[in-house]
Parts: structure tokens; C-alpha cells; sequence
């Protein structure tokens, strides 16, 4: 029996889990949970780097006191965050939360130098505001001076992993999903590099997943109390290490992870930069164990968890069971949100946004916490159904069923609903696909497992999937046409 330690680090809460390999299975073991508490400082929007390292180090203490069999560690995090390092290895700065407003109209920048669907040819990568090209340009345009000190730029689970080893990489998924890498090649991509004046020395060697990045400093194996332990790279891209855990061997699925984020995709062989893909921002990504992915990320329960945290911040004795009880007793399509209208990515003032939303619309205002909430979640439903219908198209041929994991099928609400608007059986996975693909990742690297279909082996051995059959789908069906007729009509109604 052996013991790898995974840290899935989230937008709002991060969890170490112990994952065990007897040889045939896998089982998980939670050690410790904390929370990801961003902080304003300065008009900015920042992680809590710092805190958030003090409770890496305070898992890897309990870890090894609670099996001393462990043998190595990694991480997955969020997507497009980065540190940025001085030539002593100091961190120069807080690393910025991707949706600090910092970062309002940096892709006009990158624009300056290439034009959009240029770099989507080049790179086949995501272009927002809070995409790592875009925020690199707004740093290098309004920050010369923190950039000109920079020797070294960091994805944030290499971050973590440099304080505690030393070590320096840059994980190939975030470079993937940053714009920074040739996706064909799997190297820096020279050319977006050029274009947008970046100094190809900033960034460290791509490291791969499934391979071992090297030990715990000495230093900090004395101060926890601990040995040496082996550092990997897992899937450094939460949702790569998912995808991989919720498709298994199913790679003709399309697959959803769903959490603060809703990401829905499916696995192709080769990188997809066609003007239909670019057009409805779709992107592609790498898959870990070959291959690509194209996918669309959408606002999942980010606008859910904000009005909750709200609440809660007021007073009110509410938490996620007593919610979703109150949104199945709610009246049922009484008003939709677009998700991906700008004027929800923000932090705070969730509610009044919402209602602000739907007074622009002309649409009906909801008389509760539960009604809110279910206008919500019924929205995010459709949303994904909007995904589903898009990925057929790129795929050419129906897609069958979808496999969606992480924190969202929880809310087994969203998930029926889910199921209810796509037509198609949805697959709950384990809530804990990005730790599952990150210990995945460990035992290639530490070579108990002998490679990648070796791994969807013993993910599907492991942890079966629950199924959910669609219902009342004439019923959705008509009510996404009256979705679309209200997205479409104000349509990023908030964008300047």
C-alpha cells in the first residue's frame, strides 16, 4: 500500500487528500481543509499567498503524521494566475486574482500587437481579460517597473512548489490554457512570445505531468518535522486533471466540471483553431494523457457562491442545504441571467447585480433568497446545454452521454436540470476528480503505474459513476428557446 498526497487548490476552498494504491484500487482520505480567502488591497484584488502556503505546509505536517508511508505530493490549482519572482527568488508581489479589476480591458492590449483570431491560430488558447497573455500585457503596460524586475514567472502550483523545493518549472497545462505554448509542439510558442514582447528566459523549462520535479528543500523538511518528499507534477490546471478522471476510458463522452467555473468539453486528437471555435470561445487544452481537448468555461457557481457568502456575511443562518431546499420549493423558468455577461464576474454586490440584470430585461424580480437562486441555477442549466449543442457542431456527429464531476454535483438541482436541458443521461463522477487526476498523475510518475491507460483503468475500477436520467425535456426545450430569446436581446448588455 502507498500514500501520495494531492493538493487541489480551488478558487474558494483547498483541500489535501491522501490517496491510497494497493495495487488494484484507489481510495481518498481527506487531511485537511482551508480556506482560499482572496483580499482587496489597494482598489486590487489579490490571493492570499501567504495564508494560503501556511496551510500547504500545516497538510503536509498532518499528512505525514497520519501515514508515514507517504511518498510524494502535488498540486492543481485555478488557471491564469502567476507570481512573479526577482533574481534573489523573492516574490515581488501578491499574486493578482484573475478577477481583479487590474485586468478590465487587457486584451485591447494584446490586440495592439496581434489581432485575436491571429493569436487563437497561433496558440488555439482562451482570449479574455483574465487570461495569462492578457494579464502578462497589462503588467508589462502599466507595471514596467515590477516587470522589469521580474527574473522569473511562476503559474501558481509551481509557485507553491518553488517554496517548498526550490525548484523551478512551468507546468505545461497552464501554459497551455495561458497562450504561452505551441500546442502542437508542446513547447513555448516563440512566435506569441515575440509578438507580445515577452522574454522567452522568464519562464522556467515545461514541466510534463506524470514526472517528478524533485524533494522538499532541506529547510523545509526541518521546519515541519517531515522527510524529504518527493515533489511531482500532476495536471497543474484543476480542470485537466479532471477531465482526464471524469472521461476514464469513456473518451467519446463530453465531459463537465463543474464548480465556481463550469468548463464542458470533449477529447479530440488534434488542436481545433476553426473560425466556429474561435467565434464561440471554445478553446483548446492539453489532455494529460495525449491527445487535446476543446472546451468552453463558462461562470459556473461563482454568482451562487457570492449571493450565499453575502447572505451569510448579513447574518442570516443560511448554508447550502437549507438554499437548495428553498430552491426546490421555488416557482420553476420564471427568469434567466447570462452567465457570461460580464457584469457578473466581478466580486461583491452579487444580488443587487442579479436584480439589476433582470430589471434591464423586463423580467420578473424573485421574492426570496431560494427564488434568486433558482433563477440561478435554471440559468446555468441552460447554459450548459448552449455548451453541449456547440460541441456537437465541432464535433461533427451527437455526443451520447456527459460525465460531470467536482464540487456543482453536489447540487444534485443543478445536475437534474442539467441532465433535464442537454436531453442526454449526465454521469455524476466523483466530486473529487481533480485530486483523483492529480494522484493519477503521481503514480505514473512514481511509476506504479505503467503510463496513462494504466491510469483511466484504475479510475474506472476505482470510482463508479452514478447515472442521471433527463426528464421533462419537451418542457426544457421550449423554455431554452425563451433563454435564448432573453440572452440574446441584451446580449453583454454591461460591456462598455
Amino acid at each position: 500500500m502507498s500514500a501520495v498526497l494531492t493538493f487541489d487548490m480551488g478558487a474558494t476552498n483547498c483541500k489535501a487528500v491522501m490517496a491510497r494504491f494497493d495495487g488494484a484500487h484507489m481510495t481518498l482520505h481527506d487531511v485537511y481543509r482551508f480556506p482560499n480567502r482572496p483580499i482587496w488591497a489597494g482598489g486590487r484584488y489579490f490571493w492570499d499567498f501567504d495564508a494560503l502556503l501556511r496551510g500547504v505546509k500545516y497538510a503536509l505536517t498532518r499528512a505525514y503524521e497520519a501515514d508515514n508511508s507517504l511518498v510524494s505530493y502535488a498540486f492543481d490549482t485555478w488557471g491564469c494566475c502567476f507570481g512573479f519572482l526577482d533574481q534573489n527568488g523573492r516574490l515581488l508581489d501578491r499574486p493578482a486574482h484573475y478577477m481583479d479589476p487590474f485586468f478590465k480591458g487587457s486584451l485591447k492590449l494584446v490586440s495592439r500587437y496581434v489581432k485575436p483570431y491571429q493569436l487563437f491560430q497561433l496558440n488555439g488558447s482562451e482570449h479574455t481579460d483574465n487570461a495569462t497573455v492578457s494579464q502578462l500585457a497589462a503588467y508589462k503596460e502599466l507595471m514596467p517597473e515590477l516587470f522589469g524586475q521580474t527574473a522569473a514567472i511562476l503559474p501558481t502550483p509551481n509557485l507553491f512548489q518553488y517554496f517548498l523545493t526550490g525548484e523551478k518549472a512551468l507546468d505545461e497545462t497552464l501554459a497551455a490554457i495561458g497562450g504561452l505554448m505551441d500546442q502542437d509542439t508542446r513547447r513555448l510558442n516563440e512566435q506569441v512570445l515575440g509578438l507580445l514582447g515577452f522574454k522567452k528566459e522568464l519562464f522556467p523549462a515545461l514541466g510534463r505531468s506524470g514526472t517528478v520535479l524533485g524533494n522538499i528543500s532541506n529547510a523545509v523538511a526541518k521546519e515541519l518535522g517531515i522527510p524529504r518528499l518527493q515533489a511531482d507534477m500532476a495536471a497543474g490546471h484543476d480542470t485537466a486533471g479532471a477531465a482526464f478522471a471524469i472521461l476514464g476510458k469513456d473518451t467519446e463522452a463530453a465531459y463537465l466540471s463543474c464548480g465556481t467555473w463550469s468548463l464542458m468539453g470533449i477529447h479530440t486528437p488534434n488542436v481545433n483553431v476553426s473560425e466556429y471555435a474561435f467565434v464561440n470561445a471554445y478553446c483548446n487544452e492539453l489532455d494529460i494523457g495525449g491527445g487535446n481537448r476543446i472546451n468552453r468555461g463558462v461562470c459556473g457557481l461563482f454568482v451562487y457562491q457570492q449571493c450565499l457568502n453575502e447572505w451569510k456575511d448579513a447574518g442570516e443562518a443560511l448554508d447550502y442545504v437549507a438554499l437548495n431546499r428553498m430552491v426546490q420549493e421555488s416557482r420553476p423558468f420564471m427568469a434567466y441571467l447570462d452567465l457570461e455577461d460580464g457584469y457578473f464576474f466581478g466580486a461583491g454586490n452579487m444580488e443587487r447585480r442579479i436584480l439589476d440584470y433582470l430589471l434591464k430585461t423586463g423580467q420578473p424580480l424573485p421574492d426570496s433568497h431560494g427564488q434568486m437562486m433558482r433563477i440561478v441555477l435554471e440559468s446555468l442549466a441552460m447554459k450548459h446545454r448552449e455548451l453541449f449543442l456547440g460541441l456537437e457542431k465541432l464535433k461533427g456527429t451527437s455526443i451520447e452521454t456527459v460525465r460531470a464531476a467536482g464540487g456543482g454535483t453536489k447540487n444534485h438541482f443543478l445536475m437534474q436540470a442539467t441532465a433535464n436541458a442537454i436531453g442526454k443521461p449526465v454521469l455524476l463522477c466523483s466530486s473529487d476528480c481533480s485530486a483523483i487526476g492529480n494522484a493519477a498523475a503521481q503514480l505514473v510518475a512514481n511509476e506504479e503505474l505503467h503510463g496513462w491507460d494504466d491510469a483511466r483503468n484504475l479510475i474506472e475500477d476505482s470510482f463508479p459513476a452514478e447515472v442521471l436520467l433527463p426528464d421533462d425535456t419537451a418542457i426544457w426545450q421550449e423554455e431554452y428557446q425563451r433563454y435564448l430569446q432573453v440572452v440574446n436581446a441584451e446580449k453583454r448588455i454591461y460591456e462598455e
